[in-house]
């Protein structure tokens, strides 16, 4: 392979492509959590377009590297918007080194049980399999998951019908890929729809980038390429999916479920 492109957990396990740069030095390498973040960045203003602005925004993993590169890319875009990032002790101190952070309007914490009070949750921790339950969030809270694997379960959802939990996916123009990604179920199936990460190397060949595109920290002017790059190749955020059982989703159909259930 002449450019790859990594995705899931394989970018904090290469320590976001350092090490499979080192070990190939001349093999150009993409990690995905560039466009990634420009993504979360975008589909948090669609949600807020759905749900109100005025709440806050909590990040969960918010100091790892794509954490860090979607609060970049949040602070440009909204930089009074309020933040709340939340991540282990020993990795608190990278967060106010973001470019944009403002105490004033973003706040830091350990505790997991302060995302109760956003309206919105962002999910980008590595961590393996569900962190996050059904009390961990406030009411009619909008969960925007892209990790991987997931950290929200499915069965989260029988014990709140008030909680929509969207993937961070892409659509991609005239994207036909025949391998199975898990992101639908066959009623449900929209073949130009994936994940962010395969948009990055997509996006790096359409523009016939030659070398690597990013490795390590993404730049404010890799995000700026990525994102200029979509624009020109028609590449945008997904509609809201949800799992693939349950497909698109209407952001407003399960807060009145809520309501009705309490009537």
């Amino acid at each position: 392979a002449g450019f790859v492109s990594l995705g899931a957990l394989i970018p904090s396990i290469s320590r976001q492509g350092r090490l499979l740069k080192k070990a190939r030095p001349h093999m150009a390498i993409t990690t995905g959590h560039g466009f990634t973040a420009v993504t979360i960045a975008q589909m948090v203003e669609d949600i807020e377009k759905e749900v109100g602005s005025e709440g806050v925004v909590a990040v969960m993993g918010a100091a790892g590297s794509t954490g860090r590169a979607a609060l970049r890319c949040m602070f440009r875009r909204s930089p009074r918007r309020r933040v709340l990032a939340v991540d282990l002790p020993q990795q608190m101190s990278k967060i106010p080194e973001i470019p944009g952070w403002n105490p004033t309007v973003h706040r830091l914490t350990t505790v997991k049980e302060e995302i109760k009070e956003a309206a919105i949750v962002v999910c980008v921790t590595n961590a393996v399999g569900g962190i996050l339950q059904a009390d961990d969030f406030g009411e009619n809270t909008v969960i925007l998951d892209d990790a991987q694997p997931e950290n929200v379960d499915i069965s989260v959802l029988d014990t709140r019908p008030d909680l929509r939990i969207v993937k961070c996916l892409t659509r991609i123009p005239g994207l036909h890929c025949p391998f199975e990604m898990g992101l639908f179920a066959a009623e449900h199936l929209d073949p130009e729809v994936n994940f962010t990460c395969l948009a990055e190397i997509i996006l790096s060949a359409a523009e016939r980038h030659p070398e690597s595109c990013v490795v390590g920290d993404p730049t404010d002017e890799q995000l700026e390429y990525l994102e200029h790059a979509a624009q020109r190749h028609g590449v945008r955020p997904a509609e809201f999916f949800s799992f693939p059982s349950l497909g698109a989703i209407d952001l407003g159909a399960r807060r009145t479920t809520l309501q009705q259930t309490r009537v």
